[in-house]
């Protein structure tokens, strides 16, 4: 049985008629008589019969007649709905170590639109996603860096702060000053991140150098070092809550100083935004703005 034989059968159910069939498939009459002969041969059934020069289905004929139009009709929603996803726009996404750690599988989850493209993730630090949608390799980015580009349009989603955390006995005050911080041995993220860029400013901006003792690649590293009691650590708030919570770490306060920072959507300014991009711009908005609440 193939889907050639299938739709002559249904044809010719319809017309009863061989002649006025093979007109309107533009098909020989002897083509139409040999396929329903095939198919009558591999199932051994007989689908039509003459009375009186006249074509009828049989019995069985009309039962599978609801079969092979339902074959067809679901060979056609699969054509359509296999022509609809390949066309379906690719969409290059980037966040940032932090927020893909903390909310990408999350956010993504809960977006009821998933479908209306086909998708490439990158988790990536906010340099490196800067420069990738600057060039066009990646159409959104979500990043924890200060954008210095006229290029870039920007939207600010979450306000998050960089804290210092150490192990729960580690021997520091609860609060202190910039200057003390120097004096402990510091464990930070590598030099292209978003959260090394805020730190290397914050001591920049009060005229102070530090060597740090460990620079982790990741997030999970740089807690590791800090739960063994290894040092102090510098991220960002939404990465130390949870150990926080916990009790494994602890919070150090820096007396008089502001460690906010906003957690920023990035994409072409030049981008003419589709109606589906729109709706998924507006989606992130509204994500992070129930995190914000």
């Amino acid at each position: 049985m193939n889907i050639r034989q299938l739709t002559i059968f249904i044809n010719v159910a319809k017309n009863l008629n061989i002649t006025k069939t093979a007109k309107e498939m533009f098909l020989a009459q002897p083509s139409l008589t040999l396929a329903i002969k095939e198919l009558e041969k591999e199932y051994n059934v007989k689908l039509f019969k003459r009375i009186k020069q006249r074509l009828v289905l049989t019995e069985a004929g009309k039962e599978l007649l609801i079969y092979a139009k339902k074959i067809i009709d679901d060979i056609t929603l699969f054509e359509s709905k296999a022509n609809n996803l390949s066309l379906k726009p690719k969409l290059n996404f980037a966040a940032s170590l932090s927020v893909g750690e903390k909310y990408l599988a999350s956010f993504l989850a809960k977006y009821d639109s998933m479908f209306d493209f086909t998708w490439h993730f990158n988790i990536l630090i906010s340099s490196v996603i800067i420069n990738r949608v600057l060039t066009g390799d990646y159409d959104f980015g979500i990043i924890e860096s200060e954008v210095n580009s006229n290029s870039l349009e920007v939207v600010n989603l979450l306000k998050d702060k960089i804290i210092l955390v150490a192990k729960e006995d580690y021997p520091i005050a609860s609060e202190i000053n910039i200057e003390e911080l120097i004096k402990y041995p510091l464990i930070v993220r590598d030099k292209l991140s978003g959260t090394r860029n805020f730190t290397d400013n914050l001591f920049n901006q009060n005229n102070l150098e530090y060597s740090p003792l460990c620079e982790a690649g990741t997030n999970t590293s740089l807690l590791n070092f800090v739960k063994n009691g290894l040092g102090i650590g510098i991220l960002p708030s939404i990465i130390a809550e949870e150990s926080i919570r916990k009790n494994e770490i602890k919070e150090i306060k820096i007396k008089s100083l502001d460690l906010e920072r906003n957690i920023k959507l990035i994409y072409l300014k030049t981008k003419k935004l589709t109606k589906e991009e729109n709706k998924l711009v507006e989606y992130i908005v509204s994500f992070f703005k129930k995190i914000n609440v």
